[in-house]
C-alpha cells in the first residue's frame, strides 16, 4: 500500500512539474474531432496544412469514412487565412487508455505534441504499468495559429504517463 501510494505521488509530482514548468515555445492550441475513421497501411500519416486544398490533397490518399463532411470541407479558405491544421495519428497499445494533448510546443523545427496517457492506479504494480496489447489508432486535428508554426515542417509527439484514482 505505501509503494503504490509512493508511485501515486511522485506520479503527481512529475505531472505537476511537466505542467508548471511548460516547455519555451509553448503555442495555443484547439484540438478539434478528427470526424473520420481510417487504418494506414504506411507508417503513421502526419500533416501540417496551411491551405484547403493542402488537407483535400493529403487525405485523398487514404480510404477513408467521415462521420460527415470530409475535413477539407469543414474548414473554408477563411480559416487558413490566420490558421492551419495539424494532424498527427499513430498506432498505441491499449484501448482503455484516455489519451490528450495536454501541450503543443516547438522544439528546434517540430511541433512537439505532449500527449499524457491516464493509468488507473489499479492498473499500477510496482513500477510496471498493466497495458493491454489490444491497439487502437489514434488521431488528432490540431488548429494553431499560422504564424506560430511559420518555419515548422515536422510534427513529432512524447507519451507520458498519468496515474489516476
Amino acid at each position: 500500500m505505501i509503494k503504490k501510494l509512493a508511485i501515486v505521488i511522485i506520479s503527481l509530482l512529475i505531472g505537476m512539474t511537466c505542467i508548471a514548468c511548460q516547455p519555451a515555445g509553448s503555442i495555443r492550441f484547439q484540438v478539434d474531432r478528427f470526424g473520420g475513421i481510417f487504418q494506414a497501411k504506411d507508417g503513421r500519416p502526419v500533416g501540417i496544412f496551411h491551405s484547403q486544398e493542402e488537407v483535400k490533397t493529403f487525405f485523398e490518399n487514404y480510404d477513408l469514412i467521415w462521420d460527415n463532411l470530409p475535413v477539407w470541407e469543414e474548414y473554408s479558405n477563411d480559416f487558413f487565412k490566420e490558421n492551419a491544421l495539424v494532424f498527427y495519428s499513430c498506432s498505441r497499445d491499449d484501448q482503455s487508455i484516455k489519451r490528450s494533448i495536454h501541450n503543443v510546443y516547438i522544439n528546434q523545427n517540430t511541433l512537439m505534441l505532449d500527449i499524457v496517457e491516464e493509468v488507473p492506479e489499479s492498473r499500477v504494480h510496482g513500477d510496471k504499468i498493466d497495458i493491454n496489447l489490444d491497439s487502437v489508432f489514434l488521431t488528432f486535428l490540431i488548429e494553431v495559429n499560422q504564424t506560430d508554426i511559420i518555419d515548422i515542417n515536422k510534427v513529432d509527439a512524447e507519451f507520458r504517463f498519468e496515474i489516476i484514482k
